[in-house]
């Protein structure tokens, strides 16, 4: 495997280097840049470059200043060319980051330079898992990568990729004794030494160490440093040191723990295990191999331990929040991080500056998937979670997977909607809450499962009545009336309603989940209280799967389905059994086609220009009004997009930002278009005046 220097991708770091993160803020962003709201509590690696600490995430790359406390953020939004991140390692030989992904892609961050190496993930020739477990900085000259299929040598100075040794087994993790190198792999521990004059890329010229290093003559092996002088290893939860050629037993894992980690950090090195029962240890040695701390009750899920040069002591998590302490023996402390706490997201709500995030725990196929990550708020520079662990009365109510959110009209007052306790009301000013389900309001249990109140969609008409979606109840469809009262209605269609909107008639149109599903219109008349008044309802079989429904600025109904969208263009009429769906039909390579057929339309909005975006498992597709012109497409490849699958979008009309979200994140793209707002003055002016016959220009 062979790379030259002039076919890397280089990028530039937008506003910041590796050694100077831009501070991360939601402020505002020029026309068509893109703003990242990840989680940084949940690290996974952590490094020290000559100032700062570098924790990694799955998602992004965090950088602190120790001697200022501050806290800078890098992601794909920043400048790095992927999502996912597998793990780090720090270059301090050349002062640069070496990033490994998940697709076994690849960034080296140098200066304000981000320098892509895809070949390992666009290698033709390699068939399988080519996953990059770990990253070895030997010397100023060469790194080496553990991977599933070997170990592959990369040039620090040129980046060039050197040889790639297959194995023919698993690669977990490299140290190097001088020109000796090491290889802890699924069959047990390799070595050779690189000074020789042997071809090292030929694997039968590494030996393994078997009975007469004091090993069994069958093991794996999946963690090997060098600290100190001295190569440390685990085998058969045993720790071991290296000494005269033979492995000596230092320290027993205690039974039902196993090891996350092993690493050295300078003078010293530590052991990370944990159990099932989500309890951690930090274990450190002096280079002598003797135990001198045990950081227990510090962690939950640990994932990685840096000593810095300071002495300070940085432990990663998954279960949130960074940990620390001043020096080996010191009290543990957290460090609580003014971000989101997790990446997932099922629906988006705005409200001037403010934004409302809910985590979901609903499958594609509306089963429940038992999420307690709660919602977040983003109000006045500041993002407050709101889980069982974070606010009492959610754990009271055992209220879990937090499907949707909805901001009053007029009042402060947020309402997520459940898909397992039903609905929940917070007053923002008072944070206090009140919740409802089929014990205390017009909600209902499913059918089939009468212990499960499901709110899968919320609408506000413009009475400021609340209508919501009951998934699976037997009167699915459901109102709140401002001022006091509920209401539930029988539904000619399957009970199945998810998503929901309200046209400018103020009819109610609801998704019905299934295969084939559909659309049920309602028309609620004049008093949704008067059954009198009731309008009537109808079911539109469409005869695919239908997951979303937006209506734009003419008050047009988009559907979207797992074919691309349907446009119901019916108005007031559109109760009435004449009113049918259509696709649009545009040119797709000088051939007639319905719009974005083969797209699964996970999520629409509408920006300030009426222009249709359409969220789908392949990114973004951006219409024209109409639907026929594809403004812009996004995607992984072609934009900062962290993932293709779509679940949200949100748009804010005060500051012409598009809120996103993936199955990888919250992002934003500053879009070129507002909200319109009426308005009325003495005159009205009209440029160009008089408009020619033949003018084709704009006009303002």
């Amino acid at each position: 495997m062979k790379s030259k220097l002039k076919n890397m991708r280089v990028f530039t770091v937008i506003v910041f280097s590796i050694i100077s993160f831009n501070a991360f803020s939601q402020s505002d962003i020029p026309l068509n840049q893109w703003e990242s709201y990840l989680p940084y509590q949940n690290v996974r690696f952590i490094e020290e470059s000559n100032d700062r600490v570098l924790f990694a995430t799955e998602w992004s790359i965090l950088s602190y200043n120790p001697n200022e406390n501050s806290f800078d953020y890098l992601s794909k939004v920043e400048g790095l060319s992927d999502i996912g991140i597998s793990r780090i390692a720090y270059d301090s030989f050349n002062d640069q980051l070496i990033i490994a992904y998940r697709n076994s892609n690849m960034d080296i961050l140098s200066g304000t330079d981000v320098f892509n190496k895809s070949d390992i993930k666009e290698n033709g020739t390699l068939t399988g898992d080519r996953s990059i477990n770990d990253i070895h900085i030997a010397n100023e000259e060469f790194l080496y990568l553990s991977t599933a299929f070997g170990i592959v040598e990369q040039n620090l100075k040129n980046l060039e990729f050197g040889p790639t040794i297959f194995t023919n087994s698993i690669v977990y993790q490299i140290a190097n004794q001088g020109s000796i190198l090491y290889a802890a792999t699924e069959d047990g521990i390799y070595f050779v030494d690189i000074d020789q004059s042997i071809n090292i890329a030929d694997f039968s010229t590494w030996s393994l160490m078997d009975t007469m290093a004091d090993l069994p003559l069958v093991y794996p092996c999946e963690n090997i440093i060098q600290s100190g002088n001295t190569i440390y290893a685990v085998v058969d939860n045993q720790l071991k040191k290296l000494v005269q050629g033979v492995f000596e037993d230092i320290y027993e894992i205690p039974n039902g723990f196993v090891p996350r980690f092993l690493r050295e950090n300078g003078d010293v090195f530590s052991l990370g295990i944990y159990d099932e029962e989500f309890t951690s240890h930090v274990l450190y040695f002096d280079d002598n191999g003797s135990l001198i701390r045990d950081f227990d009750g510090c962690n939950n899920l640990t994932t990685d331990a840096l000593q810095t040069k300071a002495g300070r002591i940085y432990l990663g998590d998954e279960w949130n929040e960074i940990r620390c302490a001043d020096d080996i023996q010191a009290d543990c402390k957290r460090i609580v991080l003014n971000t989101p706490n997790t990446h997932e997201v099922s629906d988006i709500e705005l409200d001037e500056d403010e934004i409302y995030i809910a985590t979901g725990g609903v499958s594609d196929a509306y089963t429940s998937l038992d999420s307690r990550q709660g919602f977040y708020v983003y109000k006045e520079k500041d993002w407050e979670t709101y889980s069982e662990s974070r606010y009492s009365p959610i754990k009271d109510e055992n209220f879990l997977n937090f499907y949707k959110v909805l901001k009053h009209p007029s009042e402060d007052l947020l309402y997520i909607g459940s898909y397992f306790g039903g609905l929940m009301e917070l007053d923002l000013n008072t944070n206090e809450s009140n919740f409802y389900h089929k014990d205390n309001s017009a909600l209902q249990g499913t059918i089939g499962n009468e212990n499960r109140t499901r709110v899968a969609g919320m609408a506000f008409d413009d009475s400021k009545n609340l209508w919501m979606t009951n998934f699976g109840a037997p009167e699915p469809l459901v109102v709140f009336l401002n001022g006091g009262g509920e209401l539930s209605f029988p539904v000619v269609s399957s009970r199945n309603l998810a998503d929901i909107a309200i046209d400018q008639s103020g009819l109610i149109w609801a998704v019905v989940a299934g295969n084939p599903g559909g659309i049920l219109v309602y028309d609620p008349g004049e008093l949704p209280q008067d059954p009198s008044d009731d309008g009537g309802q109808r079911f539109i079989n469409l005869g695919v799967i239908v997951n979303t429904i937006e209506v734009d600025k003419d008050g047009d109904v988009w559907v979207g389905t797992a074919e691309g969208p349907y446009i119901f263009e019916c108005g007031a009429s559109a109760i009435d059994n004449d009113c049918q769906g259509t696709q649009r039909k545009v040119l797709q390579d000088s051939i007639a086609a319905f719009l974005l057929q083969t797209e699964n339309i996970r999520s629409i909005e509408i920006d300030g220009a009426n222009r249709k975006w359409f969220g789908t498992r392949n990114g973004i597709f951006v219409q024209s009004p109409d639907g026929e012109e594809q403004i812009f497409n996004f995607d992984v490849d072609n934009s900062p997009l962290f993932d293709n699958s779509v679940n949200a979008l949100r748009f804010n009309g005060k500051t012409g930002e598009m809120f996103i979200g993936t199955n990888k994140g919250v992002q934003s793209i500053r879009t070129e278009s507002l909200d319109g707002n009426a308005r009325h003055a003495q005159e009205v002016y009209a440029f160009p005046n008089p408009v020619r016959s033949d003018y084709t220009g704009p006009i303002a």
